[in-house]
This record gives structure tokens, C-alpha cells and sequence, in this order.
């Protein structure tokens, strides 16, 4: 195999695989941190006596945490430190040398936060220094920017962003007299082909000094936009520029006939879900696939040949076959056999059954992709109680359609002038639902950041009616001293000391690990996150205060006490004998289920009744929901 200047494996244009045999990433940001080793970032100066190097180390730690604890740029995010000016070399290149590249471009991880952590906590940089980086040396930095363009290929394919920051606290980095100017010079012209070719951005970040620093032409040759308050930047400009959002849709704006411009959608506010399972094989670990087919019913029509039939999805039943893995055979479907989307679907109407293919059905749920004005409302009359899902964000697009933006300012003026939203009609993506949303305009202090907040509103069918809530009976709120302080005993006498809970779910995980590496039983596992009535002890130590509360509050199941204070003991002796009958009637359920079940009369039990009296027997359902499973599992049990 072909090897580079810097002893990495070439691979043609349309290779799958990089150096590091992964596939390639796309669209993804890469960020690189270049930390000037030289003697000026090791002095401490300013009135905390801070070496720039430790406070470069911090900002970059700072960063790498704002990476990763941001799920939305984290998956997509990739950066790399390096320290230049370094008598060791990693890694060890004949091209590149006197550099050292503490964490390779790679997603970012713990162990990257905790390496730069550790490098910005050292107590003696220098001694930590001459430890890690061997002491100081002179590097090139054309060739560092090289092997970062490099590096760049050969980790993502396209990228949406590649960012080199050049932190160092010497206005002259290359030196003075013929040699500095040549390594200038060479720097510049791959930093310019950094710019040109790949499209990336070089940023010089002095953090040095700003009194010692007189003549800063060579700092504004590798940046034209540097300025001596440019480490600012670190924490602000340059985390705006990583976390720049993008529209997750450009959509069409019609305002009126002929009069449209183009707007960007964003997302203010992402929901953060837990990942989707994934089935693997017990014994290989690795990925099954589960296929579900349609398997017609025993009786019906069989559809020999062509699809053009009258069968329509009733006259099939669902089966899923188990899963397989890849290594097995080709996946081969039956002739009678069918997939989703070969099935038809016949709809009647007018008495006639009119049969629709899957392509027809999905053609009549696609609607036209955009934003449609239908009119103007005060925004006073808005309802914060109508909103549906979180607000989304719309700004102007002018790449797509010119003059979007001035026409979006103008409509974003007038309707803030007025105090007013608009009500429009959107639709995301023609195969999505339509939706009715408002738009609220939004002024901040940035004119760059104004806009239009999206704010779902419900159908007029979705509201819920209150009128027939306010018509229900009303509860007297006004409770008594004697109220008041039996519930204070009854909360009092539930505290208890709180001791940490194991998570049963966790603990389940564990134990099946410790059994698939060790080959021992598992352990039992028991949940211990119960409420107190499912402790007898706890349920007999609360038991006097809570039957003081049933006597003076009357049925807490959801019926109004009628009694006084007075007739409490009569009110309780009718709440206890109830609870009595109630459970006299669970137990005679209990003894009539085995005659039930032998008569065939368990159709006519409701599930409640039937799971109840199947747990006074003992009875395991195995998990089973439906009527017609638990019956069955009942007449098993009793072998009828």
C-alpha cells in the first residue's frame, strides 16, 4: 500500500475506509487547538501570576465540556490539541517534527476532558511541561497545518466545518532575520490553501501580554481579523461558530399570490431520548434483523400471480418471523406471502368497495411543503394555554431566493409596530401532517436575532369543553382544626429515615453481566423502591393515625363525608364494615372462579375480576392482557 510524506496509508478517491479502518465520517465539525510551546507561554504574568499555557489548557477544557455535554453537536463535533515547539514528537513522523498531538481528532470523550483538566490543573507547568513534552524545541508550523489538512482528509470525507485556532502569547512566533521570514512565508501558503482549498478557517489568538506586544504584522499575516482581545473569542465568537444552528428546514413563505419569500426553521428546544434498543445474538453479539410478514388466513382468497387483486389487508394476518443474522442465508418470501407495502386496502363507500395500493394511499396523505399565510390576530388575544409542543424559530433565507431578508424585516416591523401575530398554515414536509401555528415576532438587542416564534396551536376540535366541569359539584375546601391535626400525625408518623435505592433495572444489567462473563447463577434481585404499604410493619405502625383520618374525613376513595365531628365512630364502624364486605366479596370471587371456569361463565367476568381472583389462587398469567388470554390461561390452570 501507497504511503504519504508522513508514513499514513493513501487511499483513493472512493475508499470506505480510513487509516484507522473506520468508515468515513460526513458532515461533521472538526475543530483543532494549536498550543504554542514556546518560553513566553510558560511565564506566569498578570496579577494572578497565570501562565498562558495553564489558561489556555483551561479554555480549551471548557470548550471540550461545552462539546460534550451538548448532545445535538456532540455526535457530530471532532477535535484535536497539539502542542507545537516540543523536543518530543507525536506522533513520530519523518515530515512533522517537535510537535505533540495530546488528543488525536476523535469524538469527544471523558478521557480528553480529563487530560486537558489535568494539564490546566498542573501546579508547576514548566516541570509538567519538560515531563510530558520532553522541553522546548523549534517547530514549523507550515508543517503542523499540513499534517491538520491531512489529518482533516483523512477523518471525514466532507465536512461542514474545519477550524484551526492558533493560540500562542509571542508576537513573534517564527523569530526574526531570513529564517523567520522564510518559515512565514511557507506557513502563510499553507494556511492560504488551508483557507482556498478546504475551505477552513485559521484563527490567531494572542493571550499574551498586551503592553509587550508592539509590533503585531506577523500576528495580522496568519489572521486578518486578529486583535489583541482576540482569546475573548475562545469563549465567545468561537463557541458561536461551533454551535451554529441550522435550519432543519428551508420552507416557502406565501404571503400573498405571487408574493413569497424563503425561511429557515429552527429548533429552540430538542427533546433528548434514551437510544433505541438494539437485538443481538446471545452467542456472536452481533446485530439480528426481525422482518414482519402478512400471511393470508385460512380461508380466504390466495393471491396467485400478479398483485392486481381484491384482497385487502383484512384478509391477512400478521406473522414476525425470528431474528436472524447476517450471516445466514438470503431472506426468501413465499408466494402467498406479503410485505406491507404490497398489501392494498379496500375502502367502502356508497357500498362499493374501492381498492388503493400503498403508493395511492400514501400519494393522498402528501400535502404541499411550506408556510401560507391566513391572517392577522392581536397577539394579546394569544392563549398560553393553547400551545401544543415547545416554539420553533423561523429566519430568512437568502441563499435560496434574494430579497427574502428585506421583506422578512418589513413584515417583522409591521407586525411588532401593531402588536401583532400571524396565523399561518405549515407544513414541515409533504409527507408530515399539516399544522396550524402562530407567529410571533421577536425583537432582542441583536438585530441579527430577530424573527418569528412558531408556536403550534391546536384544531378547534382538540380544545376540551370546561362547561360541563364548572357544572360539577363543588367541594367545600374549608377543613377543621380536628382535620388538620390528624393529618399532621398521619405525616409525621410517615417519616422515616430515607436510605439510598439501589436501581433494580441496573442491578438486573449487572447481574446478567457477571453471568455471562463468570458462568455463576445470577443473583435475585429485589426492588426495593415500594411505597409503605407494601410493608406490613410500616402499614401496622401508621395504622391507628389512619384510621383517625377515615373517621374524620369519612371514605377517601372519593365520596363526601356526610357526618359530623360526632357521629365520626358510627361514620368509620360503616367504613370498616364496607372494606369488610368488599373483601368478603374478593374471596367468595375467588372460590366461585374454578365453577366459573368449569361452567364457562368467565366471558361474562370483567378483567379486573378476573386477574383479582386469579391472584388469590395463585394463578400466573404469564404476562397476558387481553380477556381471551387470561381466561385461557385460567381454564389451563384448572384443566378444564
Amino acid at each position: 500500500m501507497e504511503l504519504d510524506e508522513e508514513g499514513q496509508p493513501m487511499y483513493e478517491e472512493f475508499d470506505e475506509i480510513d487509516g484507522g479502518g473506520r468508515l468515513f465520517e460526513n458532515n461533521k465539525k472538526l475543530s483543532f487547538y494549536i498550543i504554542d510551546g514556546s518560553r513566553e507561554m510558560l511565564e506566569p504574568h498578570g496579577e494572578d501570576r497565570e501562565s498562558p499555557f495553564t489558561r489556555a489548557a483551561k479554555a480549551i477544557s471548557e470548550q471540550i465540556l461545552k462539546v460534550g455535554c451538548s448532545s445535538a453537536t456532540g455526535l457530530h463535533h471532532m477535535v484535536s490539541v497539539i502542542v507545537a515547539n516540543t523536543v518530543s514528537s507525536h506522533p513520530q513522523s519523518g515530515l512533522v517534527q517537535h510537535f505533540h498531538e495530546i488528543l488525536p481528532l476523535e469524538f469527544v470523550s471523558g478521557e480528553a476532558a480529563v487530560t486537558m483538566k489535568e494539564l490546566a490543573t498542573a501546579p508547576d507547568v514548566s516541570a509538567t511541561f519538560n515531563d510530558k513534552f520532553g522541553g522546548l524545541a523549534t517547530a514549523d508550523l507550515a508543517q503542523i497545518v499540513y499534517y491538520i489538512r491531512k489529518t482533516a482528509k483523512r477523518k471525514a470525507r466532507s465536512n461542514r466545518q474545519l477550524a484551526v485556532y492558533y493560540i500562542t502569547a509571542n508576537a513573534q512566533p517564527f523569530g526574526c532575520g531570513v529564517t523567520g521570514t522564510a518559515a512565514m512565508e511557507c506557513a502563510l501558503k499553507n494556511i492560504a490553501d488551508l483557507r482556498d482549498v478546504d475551505n477552513g478557517e485559521f484563527t490567531c489568538l494572542y493571550i499574551g501580554n498586551a503592553d509587550m506586544a508592539m509590533d503585531t504584522d506577523c500576528l495580522l499575516k496568519l489572521d486578518p481579523n486578529f486583535s489583541l482581545d482576540s482569546f475573548d473569542e475562545l469563549e465567545t465568537i468561537v463557541y458561536q461558530k461551533a454551535f451554529a444552528p441550522r435550519p432543519h428546514s428551508i420552507l416557502p413563505f406565501e404571503i400573498a399570490p405571487g408574493v413569497q419569500l424563503d425561511v429557515g426553521l429552527f429548533t429552540l428546544a430538542s427533546e433528548t431520548k434514551r437510544p433505541t434498543a438494539k437485538w443481538v445474538d446471545a452467542e456472536s453479539e452481533k446485530a439480528v434483523q426481525s422482518r414482519t410478514l402478512y400471511k393470508p388466513k385460512v380461508g380466504s382468497k390466495q393471491c396467485e400471480g400478479s398483485l392486481a387483486s381484491t384482497i385487502s389487508d383484512d384478509e391477512f394476518t400478521e406473522s414476525k418471523d425470528q431474528p436472524t443474522t447476517g450471516e445466514n442465508k438470503a431472506f426468501l418470501v413465499g408466494t402467498a406471502d406479503r410485505a406491507r407495502s404490497e398489501l392494498m386496502q379496500a375502502i367502502e363507500l356508497g357500498g362499493e368497495k374501492i381498492i388503493f395500493t400503498q403508493q395511492e394511499l400514501a400519494k393522498l396523505k402528501r400535502f404541499e411543503k411550506g408556510l401560507m399565510l391566513l391572517g392577522f390576530k392581536p397577539i394579546s388575544s394569544m392563549r398560553v394555554d393553547r400551545h401544543v409542543e415547545a416554539p420553533k424559530f423561523i429566519y430568512p433565507n437568502e441563499k435560496t431566493t434574494e430579497g427574502s431578508r428585506k421583506l422578512f424585516r418589513a413584515l417583522l416591523r409591521r407586525c411588532s409596530d401593531r402588536s401583532q401575530m400571524m396565523i399561518c398554515y405549515l407544513n414541515v414536509a409533504a409527507h408530515s401532517r399539516p399544522r396550524l401555528v402562530t407567529l410571533v415576532p421577536s425583537n432582542n438587542s441583536d438585530s441579527a436575532c430577530d424573527g418569528f416564534h412558531v408556536i403550534q396551536l391546536p384544531l378547534a376540535d382538540d380544545c376540551v369543553d370546561g362547561s360541563e366541569i364548572d357544572k360539577s359539584r363543588k367541594v367545600e375546601d374549608e377543613e377543621s382544626g380536628e382535620q388538620r391535626s390528624a393529618t399532621r400525625a398521619l405525616v409525621r408518623k410517615l417519616t422515616t429515615k430515607f436510605e439510598p435505592f439501589e436501581n433494580p433495572n441496573l442491578q438486573k444489567f449487572y447481574s446478567m453481566l457477571i453471568e455471562y462473563a463468570t458462568g455463576e447463577p445470577s443473583r435475585k434481585v429485589e426492588d426495593t423502591i415500594k411505597p409503605y404499604f407494601f410493608n406490613e410493619k410500616a402499614l401496622t405502625r401508621i395504622q391507628p393515625q389512619l384510621d383517625v383520618v377515615q373517621e374524620i374525613f369519612g371514605d377517601l376513595s372519593g365520596s363526601l363525608c356526610k357526618t359530623t365531628t360526632k357521629r365520626g365512630v358510627a361514620a368509620a364502624g360503616n367504613i370498616t364494615s364496607t372494606k369488610r364486605s368488599k373483601k368478603s366479596d374478593g374471596n367468595e370471587e375467588a372460590a366461585d372462579l374454578e365453577e366459573a371456569a368449569r361452567v364457562g361463565k368467565l366471558v361474562a367476568w370483567t378483567i379486573p375480576q378476573l386477574k383479582a381472583a386469579a391472584t388469590e389462587k395463585g394463578i400466573a398469567l404469564s404476562g397476558a392482557k387481553k380477556k381471551d388470554d387470561i381466561v385461557r390461561a385460567i381454564e389451563i390452570h384448572f384443566n378444564v
